[in-house]
């Protein structure tokens, strides 16, 4: 994925390439894909992507992706 962005590549396009090359199939790469594909960095795509749900994090960016944040910023937390 990070050579989709350096090349301008479709990150989907490229997912399914690979997935059919390996007949393999996981929605989970494709979500990333599609999260990339609307700005989001690779590896949090990713870390939305394969996460149950919630993900323990200090980047904003988790908060308008529909997903539970649990915010290390917060004091409570510790």
């Amino acid at each position: 994925m990070l050579l989709c962005k350096k090349f301008g590549l479709d990150p989907i396009k490229v997912s399914l390439s690979v997935m059919e090359i390996t007949r393999t199939f996981d929605e989970k790469i494709l979500r990333a894909a599609w999260l990339i594909r609307k700005g989001i960095g690779g590896f949090d795509a990713y870390h939305d992507s394969f996460s149950e749900g919630e993900i323990i994090s200090s980047d904003h960016v988790y908060d308008n992706l529909g997903i539970k944040r649990i915010r290390l910023e917060d004091p409570s937390f510790f």
